[in-house]
């Protein structure tokens, strides 16, 4: 096993069978291993409500005419499934989460600790990672040895202050570059919601399962302790020294991350794809738990 794999393995303490005997008891009618999503085969299964992003070729038209709502059919899925990680590279991950720790580590965690419940289950692991300049990909592979490459590939990117982040870059490139079926896992700063980001994530979604794992920010501006002057890393620009902004800036400031958050949540459920936050290291575990839970509430 390589580096970063024990460090995730020894910090997380992290048993990646625990989360896929999670995930398989809850998706009892998988193929294979039954994997996070459902597959196209003849071996129909069952009917549910039609959710945006659902390939429409699924839609059971003549159960829908008895409904109120489209309803899509269900099937047993063919073969494994395949991890897709999307991670983010841009300046937005070199700055700090709230536990202090630096927002690329916490990334890397999350990826491995997904590519080791992939591993487990014996599924191919695919990479899709960029910023702002572009996108670049890593063919999927089995295997720790593979994974342990895929997480080198972005512990050592390099990541440039003024760069910054673009989510919605990675997400049209696999839309237009990556056909199969995939159970994609997002690991990002949270994104600003814009018509931009709906259509490729909808893209993305019309084929796969989206999971969001979304690292936190350092509160430093909301902080009354703040630090006398912080740098925008994504712009690599001064930002006015907290302590000068005065309550009602602040008070502005926490109303408008409220209306963000909520805004994200709106737009999660649009598509119909589980979310988790981390703020440090030990959040990674359980968020991989609750990922599996939401995962099991929308089966």
């Amino acid at each position: 096993m390589g580096e970063i794999l024990n460090r995730v393995r020894t910090q997380l303490d992290f048993d990646p069978r625990s989360v896929g005997m999670r995930m398989r008891s809850r998706k009892v009618l998988e193929g294979g291993h039954t994997s996070l999503q459902f597959g196209r085969s003849d071996d129909f299964v069952d009917l549910r409500e039609y959710v945006a992003g659902d390939d429409v070729r699924d839609i059971d038209w003549r159960a829908s005419a008895r409904n109120t709502h489209l309803v899509v059919r269900r099937y047993v899925a063919e073969k494994a499934q395949e991890f897709l990680l999307v991670a983010d590279v841009g300046a937005n991950m070199l700055a700090l989460a709230p536990s202090g720790e630096r927002k690329r580590e916490l990334a890397v965690y999350a990826l491995g600790a997904v590519g080791l419940v992939a591993c487990a289950q014996s599924d191919k692991i695919s990479l899709v990672y960029g910023d702002e300049r572009g996108s670049s990909i890593e063919p999927g592979k089995m295997g720790e040895d593979h994974l342990e490459q895929v997480l080198n590939l972005v512990n050592d990117a390099d990541i440039e202050i003024g760069t910054p982040s673009n989510v919605v870059k990675q997400l049209e490139f696999v839309a237009a570059n990556l056909d199969k079926r995939y159970a994609v896992y997002v690991v990002c700063d949270q994104p600003e919601v814009t018509p931009e980001l709906e259509q490729a994530a909808m893209a993305v979604r019309s084929r796969n399962a989206i999971h969001w794992i979304l690292v936190e920010d350092l509160d430093v501006i909301g902080r009354p302790d703040g630090a006398d002057e912080v740098i925008d890393v994504s712009t690599a620009r001064a930002l006015v020294a907290p302590p000068l902004l005065g309550a009602k800036v602040l008070d502005a400031y926490r109303r408008a991350e409220a209306a963000r958050h909520a805004q994200w949540q709106q737009f999660t459920a649009r598509l119909g794809s589980p979310c988790v936050r981390i703020a440090s290291i030990r959040d990674v575990g359980p968020a991989l738990t609750a990922l599996a839970q939401q995962e099991g509430r929308r089966a």
